[in-house]
């Protein structure tokens, strides 16, 4: 998948999860790309672990002294960042905003 033309919207669901629907159709081997093209969007963020299973992917980061979970699951086309504490919530908001304006 080229990140090129990568086109997304973005879904605030209960202020614990932040929900990315790709326009495009993207596979388990495309994960590696949109994590870091979402993470070149954020900027500054680090890759703290990565979780890979049959068909779900998750990523757990850092950005802006605070901690999330990046999970992808591949057979229902499912894009999704969590916060990993309860204090990461208003910093949920501040991913969305971010990813939207760039």
């Amino acid at each position: 998948m080229s990140t090129q033309n990568i086109s997304y919207t973005l879904t605030l669901i209960d202020d614990n999860s932040l929900q990315i629907n790709f326009t495009d159709a993207w596979y388990q081997e495309d994960t590696p790309s949109l994590t870091a093209y979402l993470f070149e969007q954020l900027g500054n963020c680090s890759t703290l672990e990565v979780i890979l299973g049959a068909d779900r992917e998750n990523c757990r980061f850092e950005w802006q002294q605070n901690y999330f979970i990046l999970n992808f699951e591949c057979y229902s086309q499912s894009c999704w960042i969590e916060n990993e504490t309860a204090t990461d919530l208003a910093t949920l908001n501040v991913i969305k905003q971010q990813l939207e304006n760039n």
